[in-house]
């Protein structure tokens, strides 16, 4: 898959998790840091697994089938209810129309209660994804003598309920979705369906670039800290080396994220990311001589991270108490919104926006640099693993309001040292724009 085709299927991503329509579950989610769209496995038909019958001694000459769709109702629905999942008893020679009419529904009816996502593979969550469906009907419920559960666990659990699993694992070179296998557990009543499709591969995997970090923090730190000190202080003064430096950041992050998504796996080599970081510079020059010569985009780019950075430490801080479904929602509004509105103002009150953007983004640039070695702050990446399972006492530890406290007196003290110097180069009646905007089409 080339950049172009990534890229659109991150924005993809992005706006299934901003929701979808009323019959159609939502199947872009991130799973333990990884980034996963189940959508294009929507079927107008159901998929159907036939002869799924558990009970011993059942007549060969009837059967029971499983029919289930991905990411969306049931096209043929099990009674009036809509489900993902139903068994039906499938007419023999000796059915009638009752039997053919009855159905179990295996999943819950509503689009999110009672829905689960998880790895397949804890220790490479990139390899695929679990969807269980919990709360379907109750094994107790008078479904006739064709039910996989037995008349004994029907009388010993009445309040147990059907349920059924389907793992999807990562197999590039199946195209649309291949049903390997099924299992019924007669302890759990539950049905499991194993999955291979090219869909149920990772788009983005965070867990190597948090993991790559994380076993090369000095270089990352001392980097960071420098660079976001000389952004903090001289952000307006170095105005074409900011709009370079800042843009570089971000172009070397993005292909930094990508690469890592697309070539890097648990058993590549050291050097082979290493080289990749490498690559990932080198594009970053790119995108910052782009800055520089398109001066206005730089500076939206710098608007844009500046609200960025507002909304991270908002989440963080507060907003992380909001809990909706899915669990990325508010994060990604604020995000959105706070990221706009930067660029926009920037654009307009470029000069005061560059002041506070470049002394906030460089001091908590510069405090994250640190803290890489120091411990105890939450990085990013983190926070989506996080609110993905429902963890929403991450980021309430002692340390987190030191961090943020700390980078609130820095950035105050950064843009009282940048309208400082702004200042007195007005009051030697230099011409501002021509000085430090010398080269800038502003």
């Amino acid at each position: 898959m080339n950049h172009k085709g990534i890229l659109i299927q991150l924005c993809l991503v992005f706006l299934a998790l901003l929701g979808s329509k009323a019959d159609v579950l939502n199947c872009a989610r991130t799973v333990n840091g990884a980034y996963f769209d189940l959508t294009p496995l929507q079927s107008n038909k159901d998929y159907i697994i036939e002869n799924v019958n558990a009970a011993a001694g059942e007549d060969t000459t009837k059967y029971i089938k499983l029919q289930f769709n991905i990411c969306r109702y049931t096209t043929i629905q099990c009674r009036t209810k809509f489900t993902f999942a139903n068994l039906y008893k499938n007419p023999g020679t000796t059915s009638t129309t009752t039997d053919t009419d009855h159905c179990i529904q295996l999943s819950n009816t509503t689009k999110y209660d009672d829905i689960s996502y998880s790895s397949v593979d804890p220790d490479r969550p990139e390899s695929g994804l679990q969807i269980l469906f919990t709360s379907g009907d109750l094994i107790s419920q008078e479904i006739g003598t064709w039910s996989p559960a037995t008349a004994e666990a029907q009388t010993a659990n009445p309040k147990a309920a059907y349920s059924i699993a389907m793992n999807f694992r990562c197999d590039s070179s199946v195209d649309t979705v291949s049903v390997n296998s099924w299992t019924y557990d007669e302890t759990k009543f539950r049905y499991t369906i194993e999955m291979t499709s090219t869909n149920a591969c990772a788009i983005l995997s965070l867990d190597q670039v948090s993991q790559f970090i994380s076993d090369n923090p000095i270089p990352f730190c001392i980097v960071g800290a420098v660079l976001g000190l000389l952004i903090a202080v001289l952000g307006l003064k170095l105005f074409l080396p900011t709009l370079f430096i800042v843009c570089f950041v971000a172009g070397f992050f993005v292909a930094f994220f990508i690469f890592f998504a697309e070539i890097v796996t648990p058993d590549s080599r050291e050097s082979t990311k290493w080289i990749l970081v490498g690559f990932a510079i080198v594009l970053g020059i790119m995108i910052g001589y782009i800055a520089i010569k398109a001066n206005k985009f730089g500076i939206f780019i710098i608007g844009a991270l500046l609200g960025t950075v507002i909304a991270l430490i908002l989440y963080n801080a507060i907003l992380f108490k909001i809990k909706t479904d899915p669990a990325e929602l508010v994060l990604l509004i604020t995000l959105g919104v706070l990221a706009l509105g930067g660029g926009i103002l920037s654009l307009i009150f470029y000069k005061h926006v560059i002041i506070i953007a470049t002394s906030l983004i460089g001091c908590y640039a510069f405090v994250r640099s640190l803290s890489l070695v120091i411990g105890s702050f939450p990085n990013e990446i983190q926070i989506i693993k996080q609110i993905q399972t429902q963890d929403y006492n991450f980021s309430v530890h002692w340390p987190f309001y030191i961090y943020m406290n700390v980078i609130f007196l820095l950035t105050l003290l950064s843009i009282y040292i940048q309208y400082k110097i702004k200042k007195r180069s007005e009051a030697t009646e230099v011409d501002f724009d021509a000085e430090y905007f010398k080269g800038a089409e502003v």
